[in-house]
Protein backbone atom coordinates (compact mmCIF):
# COMPACT_ATOMS: atom_id res chain seq x y z
CA UNK A 1 0.00 0.00 0.00
CA UNK A 2 1.43 3.47 -0.78
CA UNK A 3 -0.11 5.59 1.50
CA UNK A 4 1.33 8.65 -0.88
CA UNK A 5 -1.21 8.16 -3.48
CA UNK A 6 -4.16 8.95 -1.21
CA UNK A 7 -2.82 12.34 -0.36
CA UNK A 8 -4.14 14.37 -3.52
CA UNK A 9 -7.38 12.87 -2.18
CA UNK A 10 -7.69 13.45 1.05
CA UNK A 11 -6.48 17.71 0.09
CA UNK A 12 -9.65 17.86 -2.26
CA UNK A 13 -12.24 16.37 0.71
CA UNK A 14 -9.98 19.07 3.51
CA UNK A 15 -11.19 22.05 1.01
CA UNK A 16 -14.39 20.58 0.30
CA UNK A 17 -15.71 20.55 4.20
CA UNK A 18 -13.66 23.79 4.34
CA UNK A 19 -15.77 25.06 1.82
CA UNK A 20 -18.94 24.18 3.19
CA UNK A 21 -17.93 25.16 6.60
CA UNK A 22 -17.84 28.40 4.95
CA UNK A 23 -21.52 28.20 4.36
CA UNK A 24 -20.97 30.38 0.76
CA UNK A 25 -20.93 33.90 0.67
CA UNK A 26 -22.99 36.14 3.34
CA UNK A 27 -26.27 37.60 2.63
CA UNK A 28 -26.20 41.29 2.13
CA UNK A 29 -27.79 42.84 4.49
CA UNK A 30 -29.28 46.56 4.96
CA UNK A 31 -30.50 48.31 7.86
CA UNK A 32 -31.46 52.71 8.10
CA UNK A 33 -32.37 54.07 11.14
CA UNK A 34 -34.29 56.19 11.67
CA UNK A 35 -36.83 55.40 9.87
CA UNK A 36 -38.87 58.73 9.61
CA UNK A 37 -37.36 62.47 10.28
CA UNK A 38 -39.48 65.78 10.60
CA UNK A 39 -37.53 68.72 10.06
CA UNK A 40 -38.25 71.88 10.07
CA UNK A 41 -39.13 74.71 7.52
CA UNK A 42 -35.93 76.43 7.94
CA UNK A 43 -32.23 75.25 5.80
CA UNK A 44 -30.99 72.50 8.00
CA UNK A 45 -29.16 68.90 7.87
CA UNK A 46 -30.61 65.42 8.91
CA UNK A 47 -28.50 62.38 9.45
CA UNK A 48 -29.27 58.62 8.38
CA UNK A 49 -27.47 55.53 9.54
CA UNK A 50 -26.70 52.96 7.37
CA UNK A 51 -25.79 49.41 8.53
CA UNK A 52 -24.62 47.03 5.54
CA UNK A 53 -22.20 44.50 4.95
CA UNK A 54 -22.19 45.03 1.04
CA UNK A 55 -22.28 47.87 -1.42
CA UNK A 56 -25.31 50.69 -1.18
CA UNK A 57 -26.90 53.65 -3.57
CA UNK A 58 -29.03 56.17 -1.68
CA UNK A 59 -31.74 58.44 -3.58
CA UNK A 60 -34.89 60.77 -2.99
CA UNK A 61 -38.15 60.89 -4.39
CA UNK A 62 -41.11 62.10 -4.06
CA UNK A 63 -44.33 60.24 -2.92
CA UNK A 64 -45.06 59.76 -6.46
CA UNK A 65 -41.89 58.58 -7.33
CA UNK A 66 -40.71 61.97 -8.78
CA UNK A 67 -37.17 63.30 -8.26
CA UNK A 68 -36.84 66.12 -5.30
CA UNK A 69 -34.47 69.05 -6.09
CA UNK A 70 -35.24 69.86 -2.14
CA UNK A 71 -33.59 67.60 -0.01
CA UNK A 72 -29.97 66.53 -1.38
CA UNK A 73 -28.06 63.05 0.06
CA UNK A 74 -24.33 64.05 0.89
CA UNK A 75 -23.28 60.84 -1.20
CA UNK A 76 -25.06 58.99 -3.82
CA UNK A 77 -23.77 55.76 -2.45
CA UNK A 78 -21.31 53.95 -0.45
CA UNK A 79 -20.07 50.55 1.17
CA UNK A 80 -20.60 49.60 4.54
CA UNK A 81 -22.01 50.78 7.67
CA UNK A 82 -22.04 54.20 6.99
CA UNK A 83 -23.63 58.00 8.43
CA UNK A 84 -25.44 60.18 5.20
CA UNK A 85 -26.50 63.80 5.76
CA UNK A 86 -29.54 65.04 4.22
CA UNK A 87 -29.14 68.81 3.69
CA UNK A 88 -33.08 70.16 3.32
CA UNK A 89 -34.02 73.25 2.03
CA UNK A 90 -36.17 76.08 3.23
CA UNK A 91 -39.73 75.50 2.57
CA UNK A 92 -40.71 78.49 0.74
CA UNK A 93 -44.64 77.13 1.04
CA UNK A 94 -47.15 77.17 3.57
CA UNK A 95 -48.05 73.40 3.80
CA UNK A 96 -45.90 70.88 4.51
CA UNK A 97 -44.09 68.35 2.07
CA UNK A 98 -42.98 64.71 2.12
CA UNK A 99 -40.14 62.81 0.80
CA UNK A 100 -39.09 58.85 0.92
CA UNK A 101 -35.64 58.71 1.28
CA UNK A 102 -34.47 55.35 -0.31
CA UNK A 103 -31.24 53.37 0.11
CA UNK A 104 -30.95 50.04 -2.37
CA UNK A 105 -28.02 47.07 -1.77
CA UNK A 106 -27.33 44.32 -4.64
CA UNK A 107 -29.83 41.46 -4.33
CA UNK A 108 -32.62 44.14 -3.78
CA UNK A 109 -33.06 45.09 -0.51
CA UNK A 110 -34.26 48.85 0.16
CA UNK A 111 -34.31 50.67 3.63
CA UNK A 112 -36.68 53.67 3.26
CA UNK A 113 -36.66 56.65 5.60
CA UNK A 114 -39.77 58.78 5.77
CA UNK A 115 -38.08 62.74 5.26
CA UNK A 116 -41.56 65.49 6.52
CA UNK A 117 -40.27 68.99 6.12
CA UNK A 118 -42.64 71.46 8.30
CA UNK A 119 -44.57 74.03 6.47
CA UNK A 120 -43.26 77.79 6.71
CA UNK A 121 -45.35 79.75 8.65
CA UNK A 122 -44.45 83.14 7.69
CA UNK A 123 -45.08 82.28 3.89
CA UNK A 124 -46.21 84.63 1.80
CA UNK A 125 -46.48 82.40 -1.06
CA UNK A 126 -49.64 80.35 -1.64
CA UNK A 127 -49.50 76.83 -1.77
CA UNK A 128 -52.10 76.02 -3.90
CA UNK A 129 -50.92 78.49 -6.67
CA UNK A 130 -47.60 78.81 -8.53
CA UNK A 131 -46.13 80.88 -11.16
CA UNK A 132 -44.86 78.75 -13.95
CA UNK A 133 -42.36 80.17 -17.26
CA UNK A 134 -44.24 78.78 -20.01
CA UNK A 135 -42.25 78.83 -23.31
CA UNK A 136 -41.96 77.44 -26.89
CA UNK A 137 -38.42 77.06 -28.87
CA UNK A 138 -37.65 75.75 -32.46
CA UNK A 139 -33.85 75.24 -32.41
CA UNK A 140 -33.93 74.46 -36.38
CA UNK A 141 -33.03 71.20 -37.37
CA UNK A 142 -29.14 70.80 -37.20
CA UNK A 143 -27.88 71.11 -40.25
CA UNK A 144 -23.76 72.20 -41.44
CA UNK A 145 -24.74 73.33 -44.45
CA UNK A 146 -26.70 76.24 -44.27
CA UNK A 147 -25.59 79.53 -46.28
CA UNK A 148 -23.56 81.68 -43.93
CA UNK A 149 -21.52 79.06 -41.91
CA UNK A 150 -21.88 81.35 -38.96
CA UNK A 151 -25.54 79.21 -38.50
CA UNK A 152 -24.65 75.62 -39.01
CA UNK A 153 -25.14 73.78 -36.28
CA UNK A 154 -21.50 72.79 -34.96
CA UNK A 155 -21.37 76.88 -34.74
CA UNK A 156 -24.26 78.16 -32.79
CA UNK A 157 -25.18 74.90 -30.73
CA UNK A 158 -23.64 76.12 -27.87
CA UNK A 159 -25.57 79.38 -28.39
CA UNK A 160 -28.59 77.71 -28.23
CA UNK A 161 -27.80 75.60 -24.93
CA UNK A 162 -26.90 79.39 -23.79
CA UNK A 163 -30.15 80.83 -25.21
CA UNK A 164 -32.45 77.58 -23.11
CA UNK A 165 -30.69 79.30 -20.19
CA UNK A 166 -30.89 82.64 -20.44
CA UNK A 167 -34.85 82.29 -20.77
CA UNK A 168 -34.93 80.09 -17.86
CA UNK A 169 -37.82 78.47 -19.17
CA UNK A 170 -39.69 75.67 -16.57
CA UNK A 171 -41.37 73.75 -19.30
CA UNK A 172 -40.92 74.46 -22.74
CA UNK A 173 -42.14 72.60 -26.08
CA UNK A 174 -39.33 71.91 -28.82
CA UNK A 175 -40.15 71.54 -32.27
CA UNK A 176 -36.96 70.48 -35.00
CA UNK A 177 -35.20 68.28 -32.73
CA UNK A 178 -33.30 65.76 -34.62
CA UNK A 179 -31.88 62.55 -32.87
CA UNK A 180 -28.47 64.05 -32.36
CA UNK A 181 -29.80 67.61 -31.25
CA UNK A 182 -32.09 65.25 -28.87
CA UNK A 183 -28.91 63.95 -27.34
CA UNK A 184 -26.86 67.18 -27.20
CA UNK A 185 -29.49 68.99 -25.03
CA UNK A 186 -29.70 65.59 -22.53
CA UNK A 187 -25.70 66.37 -22.36
CA UNK A 188 -25.56 69.96 -21.73
CA UNK A 189 -28.45 70.45 -20.25
CA UNK A 190 -29.31 67.58 -18.21
CA UNK A 191 -28.66 68.95 -14.66
CA UNK A 192 -31.19 71.12 -15.14
CA UNK A 193 -33.91 69.44 -17.34
CA UNK A 194 -35.76 66.43 -18.05
CA UNK A 195 -36.61 65.74 -21.97
CA UNK A 196 -39.50 63.76 -23.80
CA UNK A 197 -39.47 63.93 -27.23
CA UNK A 198 -41.90 62.57 -30.03
CA UNK A 199 -41.27 62.33 -33.89
CA UNK A 200 -44.02 62.23 -36.38
CA UNK A 201 -41.87 60.52 -38.75
CA UNK A 202 -42.26 56.47 -37.58
CA UNK A 203 -44.58 54.49 -35.91
CA UNK A 204 -42.45 54.25 -32.34
CA UNK A 205 -42.54 57.88 -31.99
CA UNK A 206 -38.73 57.98 -31.84
CA UNK A 207 -36.36 59.26 -34.55
CA UNK A 208 -35.57 62.76 -36.46
CA UNK A 209 -37.20 66.30 -36.45
CA UNK A 210 -38.96 65.69 -33.30
CA UNK A 211 -40.95 68.17 -31.50
CA UNK A 212 -40.94 67.33 -27.64
CA UNK A 213 -41.17 68.62 -23.92
CA UNK A 214 -38.09 70.33 -21.87
CA UNK A 215 -39.06 70.45 -18.19
CA UNK A 216 -37.01 71.73 -15.05
CA UNK A 217 -36.20 69.03 -12.62
CA UNK A 218 -38.44 70.53 -9.90
CA UNK A 219 -41.47 69.18 -12.48
CA UNK A 220 -42.41 65.76 -13.56
CA UNK A 221 -44.13 64.79 -16.62
CA UNK A 222 -46.61 61.69 -16.54
CA UNK A 223 -49.16 60.44 -18.51
CA UNK A 224 -47.34 60.84 -21.92
CA UNK A 225 -49.31 60.95 -25.16
CA UNK A 226 -48.52 61.38 -29.01
CA UNK A 227 -50.92 61.60 -31.75
CA UNK A 228 -50.91 62.53 -35.56
CA UNK A 229 -52.87 64.81 -37.86
CA UNK A 230 -55.24 62.53 -39.53
CA UNK A 231 -58.72 60.14 -39.10
CA UNK A 232 -56.96 57.82 -37.01
CA UNK A 233 -54.73 59.88 -34.71
CA UNK A 234 -53.04 57.04 -33.39
CA UNK A 235 -51.38 55.84 -36.50
CA UNK A 236 -48.45 57.43 -38.71
CA UNK A 237 -50.44 58.80 -41.64
CA UNK A 238 -47.83 58.32 -44.43
CA UNK A 239 -44.44 59.52 -44.86
CA UNK A 240 -44.33 61.94 -47.26
CA UNK A 241 -42.75 64.99 -44.84
CA UNK A 242 -45.32 67.20 -45.28
CA UNK A 243 -48.44 65.43 -43.66
CA UNK A 244 -46.26 64.06 -40.66
CA UNK A 245 -47.41 65.99 -38.05
CA UNK A 246 -49.27 65.81 -35.11
CA UNK A 247 -48.39 66.54 -31.10
CA UNK A 248 -46.99 65.64 -27.79
CA UNK A 249 -48.63 65.70 -24.62
CA UNK A 250 -49.12 65.11 -20.86
CA UNK A 251 -49.33 65.88 -17.14
CA UNK A 252 -46.99 67.92 -15.52
CA UNK A 253 -46.42 68.30 -11.61
CA UNK A 254 -44.72 70.67 -9.35
CA UNK A 255 -43.54 68.60 -7.33
CA UNK A 256 -43.17 70.87 -4.44
CA UNK A 257 -47.08 71.57 -4.00
CA UNK A 258 -48.45 68.57 -6.44
CA UNK A 259 -50.35 71.62 -8.43
CA UNK A 260 -50.65 69.73 -11.69
CA UNK A 261 -51.69 71.34 -15.69
CA UNK A 262 -51.65 70.04 -18.98
CA UNK A 263 -48.99 70.64 -21.84
CA UNK A 264 -49.34 70.06 -25.39
CA UNK A 265 -46.67 70.85 -27.91
CA UNK A 266 -47.56 70.62 -32.04
CA UNK A 267 -45.34 71.88 -34.76
CA UNK A 268 -47.79 72.63 -37.36
CA UNK A 269 -47.88 71.91 -40.62
CA UNK A 270 -46.90 73.74 -43.83
CA UNK A 271 -49.91 72.64 -45.90
CA UNK A 272 -52.27 74.77 -45.52
CA UNK A 273 -55.86 72.71 -46.02
CA UNK A 274 -54.21 70.13 -43.66
CA UNK A 275 -53.72 72.90 -40.77
CA UNK A 276 -56.89 74.76 -40.77
CA UNK A 277 -59.08 71.14 -41.52
CA UNK A 278 -57.25 69.01 -38.89
CA UNK A 279 -57.32 72.29 -36.04
CA UNK A 280 -60.13 70.61 -34.20
CA UNK A 281 -57.81 67.85 -33.86
CA UNK A 282 -56.11 69.27 -30.59
CA UNK A 283 -58.89 70.41 -28.41
CA UNK A 284 -60.09 67.05 -28.89
CA UNK A 285 -57.01 65.34 -27.76
CA UNK A 286 -56.89 68.06 -25.09
CA UNK A 287 -59.96 66.74 -23.49
CA UNK A 288 -59.19 63.08 -24.02
CA UNK A 289 -56.16 63.47 -21.50
CA UNK A 290 -56.85 66.07 -19.73
CA UNK A 291 -60.23 65.07 -18.22
CA UNK A 292 -59.33 66.54 -14.70
CA UNK A 293 -59.83 70.12 -16.68
CA UNK A 294 -56.35 71.21 -15.16
CA UNK A 295 -54.97 74.33 -16.24
CA UNK A 296 -54.07 73.73 -20.02
CA UNK A 297 -51.35 75.44 -22.48
CA UNK A 298 -50.69 74.38 -26.21
CA UNK A 299 -47.84 76.08 -27.70
CA UNK A 300 -45.39 75.33 -31.09
CA UNK A 301 -44.53 76.63 -34.32
CA UNK A 302 -47.96 76.70 -35.34
CA UNK A 303 -46.92 77.53 -39.02
CA UNK A 304 -50.26 79.78 -38.53
CA UNK A 305 -50.69 83.78 -39.01
CA UNK A 306 -52.95 85.00 -35.98
CA UNK A 307 -55.68 85.27 -38.32
CA UNK A 308 -55.52 81.73 -40.21
CA UNK A 309 -58.66 79.55 -39.52
CA UNK A 310 -56.51 76.90 -37.58
CA UNK A 311 -55.55 80.38 -35.34
CA UNK A 312 -58.97 80.81 -35.13
CA UNK A 313 -59.81 77.24 -34.28
CA UNK A 314 -57.94 77.17 -31.26
CA UNK A 315 -58.61 80.89 -29.92
CA UNK A 316 -62.27 79.20 -29.74
CA UNK A 317 -61.18 77.07 -26.62
CA UNK A 318 -57.61 78.27 -25.73
CA UNK A 319 -56.76 82.45 -25.77
CA UNK A 320 -53.76 83.54 -27.25
CA UNK A 321 -50.47 84.73 -24.87
CA UNK A 322 -50.14 87.38 -26.61
CA UNK A 323 -53.19 88.80 -27.43
CA UNK A 324 -53.98 88.39 -23.52
CA UNK A 325 -51.47 90.84 -22.16
CA UNK A 326 -51.27 94.59 -22.03
CA UNK A 327 -48.49 96.35 -24.10
CA UNK A 328 -47.04 97.43 -21.10
CA UNK A 329 -46.40 93.24 -19.99
CA UNK A 330 -45.41 92.72 -23.82
CA UNK A 331 -41.48 92.59 -24.44
CA UNK A 332 -39.48 91.69 -27.68
CA UNK A 333 -40.77 91.92 -31.35
CA UNK A 334 -44.37 90.57 -32.38
CA UNK A 335 -42.22 88.41 -35.00
CA UNK A 336 -40.95 85.05 -34.21
CA UNK A 337 -39.11 83.83 -36.88
CA UNK A 338 -36.04 85.50 -37.85
CA UNK A 339 -34.55 83.48 -40.87
CA UNK A 340 -31.22 83.82 -39.49
CA UNK A 341 -31.17 87.06 -41.33
CA UNK A 342 -29.14 89.77 -39.41
CA UNK A 343 -30.68 92.66 -41.17
CA UNK A 344 -34.75 91.63 -40.60
CA UNK A 345 -36.09 94.48 -39.09
CA UNK A 346 -37.70 92.04 -36.28
CA UNK A 347 -40.19 94.63 -35.04
CA UNK A 348 -41.51 96.20 -38.58
CA UNK A 349 -42.18 92.36 -39.64
CA UNK A 350 -45.49 90.51 -38.44
CA UNK A 351 -44.08 86.43 -38.85
CA UNK A 352 -45.70 85.62 -35.72
CA UNK A 353 -45.42 81.73 -35.96
CA UNK A 354 -45.25 80.68 -32.75
CA UNK A 355 -47.74 80.88 -29.81
CA UNK A 356 -48.22 79.92 -26.36
CA UNK A 357 -52.37 79.43 -25.53
CA UNK A 358 -53.13 78.80 -22.24
CA UNK A 359 -56.64 78.02 -20.45
CA UNK A 360 -57.69 77.62 -17.38
CA UNK A 361 -54.24 80.16 -16.36
CA UNK A 362 -52.91 83.81 -15.85
CA UNK A 363 -50.27 85.30 -18.26
CA UNK A 364 -48.42 88.01 -15.72
CA UNK A 365 -46.43 89.03 -19.17
CA UNK A 366 -45.20 88.07 -22.98
CA UNK A 367 -41.23 88.00 -23.58
CA UNK A 368 -40.16 87.12 -27.50
CA UNK A 369 -36.57 87.40 -27.02
CA UNK A 370 -34.21 88.72 -30.15
CA UNK A 371 -31.00 88.11 -28.28
CA UNK A 372 -28.02 87.58 -30.75
CA UNK A 373 -24.74 85.34 -29.14
CA UNK A 374 -21.70 86.93 -31.17
CA UNK A 375 -23.78 88.55 -33.13
CA UNK A 376 -25.71 86.09 -34.47
CA UNK A 377 -29.12 83.92 -33.74
CA UNK A 378 -29.50 80.50 -31.85
CA UNK A 379 -32.26 79.42 -33.99
CA UNK A 380 -34.01 80.70 -37.48
CA UNK A 381 -37.26 81.33 -34.83
CA UNK A 382 -36.84 82.93 -31.38
CA UNK A 383 -37.68 81.81 -27.82
CA UNK A 384 -41.11 82.97 -26.17
CA UNK A 385 -42.15 82.81 -23.03
CA UNK A 386 -44.79 84.15 -20.77
CA UNK A 387 -45.11 84.02 -16.60
CA UNK A 388 -47.85 82.27 -15.67
CA UNK A 389 -49.98 81.49 -12.69
CA UNK A 390 -51.31 78.29 -12.28
CA UNK A 391 -54.24 77.21 -9.23
CA UNK A 392 -54.57 74.11 -8.41
CA UNK A 393 -57.78 72.15 -8.74
CA UNK A 394 -59.78 70.50 -6.17
CA UNK A 395 -59.99 66.73 -6.63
Amino acid sequence: MNPGKYIPILSILIAVISCNKSGGSEEVSLEVTPPAITAPYTLNTQEVEVSSNGVWSVEVKSLEGADVNWAQPSRTQGQGNAKVSIRVFQNEFGSSRVATIIFKVDGGKTGTVTLTQEGNPASGVSDDEITVRIGTYNIRVASNSESDSNNNWDNRKERLIKSIQDNGFDVFGLNECKTSQQNYLKEQLGTEYNFQFFSPYAQSGTGDKAQGIGFKKGFSLGDWHYFWLGDNPDVLVNNDGSSNRGGCCGIITHNDTGIKFFFMVTHGPLDDSLRDNMAFLYQKMEMKYNTASYPSFFVGDMNASPSSACSITYKEYWQDTYASVSAADKSGPQSTFNGFDLNRNMYTNTSRLDYIYYRNATPTNYVCNDSKYGGYYASDHLPIYSDMKVKSVAK
